[in-house]
């Protein structure tokens, strides 16, 4: 009876070795999970930039809007009814960030006046 117990202690033991790690255990399950989370989250991003991509060649097909920006974003194209003009200025230029206007700087120090203010004289 003993030799029987004993035995059926091992085969217990042996089948608990192949199921913590063995092939197809419990790690290897584990593991198996964790990529297919990762590969499922890898999914959604590349379905969002398809899904992006799918609009904007729709948006190419349907409507020469979208092509006209592209062509004046990119390469620079002007309408024949149009004039092009390009305003260069001078590397000590100062303007203000929050309205545009030329500001103070130590090489023009002063202040333009406000629009529609008059000059004395």
């Amino acid at each position: 009876m003993k030799k029987l117990i004993f035995l059926l202690l091992i085969m217990l033991l042996a089948l608990q070795w192949r199921w913590w790690f063995g092939d197809g255990g419990i790690h290897e399950v584990r593991r198996y999970q964790r990529e297919v989370e990762r590969l499922a989250g890898v999914l959604e991003e590349q379905t969002d930039v398809n899904r992006a991509l799918a609009a904007e060649v729709r948006d190419l097909k349907e409507g020469l809007g979208e092509i006209e920006a592209r062509a004046r974003s990119e390469l620079g194209m002007i309408r024949k009814d149009e004039s092009f003009y390009q305003f260069v200025g001078d590397q000590n230029d100062v303007t203000d960030s929050e309205t545009g206007q030329p500001g103070v700087s130590p090489e023009n120090p002063v202040q333009p006046a406000p629009a529609g203010a008059q000059s004395g004289g």
